[in-house]
């Protein structure tokens, strides 16, 4: 079996989900399953353990589940994060400009360029799509930087004029990078299904919703604060495939963001419908 918590994961917030991930393990143990692993994995792509048949527990993105993880896996439950102005368990995306950027309506960024972490992304490019439509604006040019805190360096940098980022992200990253202070909140997009756990086991997701809302509580304030919801809900798969999914190809120009720090970066330009390939950072 194998677990892992990739979509909030960074340096700051690993010992938080490494704590909750103990706390879940023991409880299923004390259910009497077996094969828990002791650690979390991490270092592949989210997509290799979303897809395996081992896997069981993790915390998929909302288009995923939809398409290509369609019957492959079983809802356990969504993180409940206790934003007041969405349905409880649903999220959504913060539109977010350079703070030097004088426009102040989605409407005016007609032919801009957007900065998105990947394609399969919701909040990162499924919501900006459905926003800019709703905005009755088209983008001009795409950035592809493979994630959310890489879109955020792209706006303060000047390479991209918007992104989407998922509000929990866009929260660790006002709270730890230094980059936020060049950013601002333009708007916010319609709220979705929030991103799942989910499992390959479809027998035990009782168990692990069970073990999963116990381990909330047992979290200290510090750890809790980090990772952000305190308990679970039960939406269903037909709230999740309710939802339209975006155009499956890039409709513009665009470019990969390759970045190894500040100061080197590389922007090749890609072919529309060129192979897409994940990061394997989600936030």
């Amino acid at each position: 079996m194998i677990a892992c918590l990739p979509m909030y994961d960074r340096p700051e917030t690993v010992s938080a989900f490494d704590l909750l991930w103990s706390h879940i393990r023991d409880s299923l143990v004390e259910s009497g399953i077996d094969g828990a692993p002791k650690l979390l994995a991490r270092g592949n792509r989210p997509s290799a353990a979303w897809t395996n048949s081992h896997l069981l527990l993790s915390q998929t993105c909302s288009l995923p589940f939809r398409t290509y993880l369609k019957g492959k896996v079983s809802l356990v439950g969504t993180p409940d994060y206790g934003y007041e102005s969405v349905p409880k368990g649903f999220y959504f995306s913060c539109l977010i400009a350079n703070v030097e950027d004088a426009r102040r309506e989605l409407s005016q960024f007609n032919g801009c360029r957007l900065a998105f972490n990947e394609i399969s992304s919701q909040s990162g490019w499924a919501a900006p799509m459905d926003e800019s439509k709703r905005a009755g604006i088209q983008f001009g040019s795409f950035l592809r930087t493979g994630s959310h805190r890489a879109s955020a360096l792209a706006i303060a940098e000047k390479r991209a004029d918007l992104a989407a980022l998922d509000v929990n992200s866009w929260r660790l990253i006002e709270r730890f990078d230094a980059v936020a202070a060049s950013l601002r909140v333009l708007g916010t997009t319609c709220s979705t299904p929030g991103l799942p756990f989910v499992t390959a086991f479809p027998d035990l997701s009782g168990t692990l919703f069970d073990a999963i809302e116990n381990s909330l509580m047992l979290l200290p304030d510090d750890a809790a604060e980090i990772v952000g919801f305190g308990h679970l809900v039960r939406l269903t798969e037909s709230q999740y495939l309710a939802v339209d999914n975006p155009p499956s190809h890039i409709p513009g120009p665009c470019a990969f963001a390759n970045r190894t720090d500040s100061s080197d970066r590389l922007d090749t330009e890609l072919p529309v419908d060129s192979e897409r390939t994940e990061s394997k950072l989600s936030c």
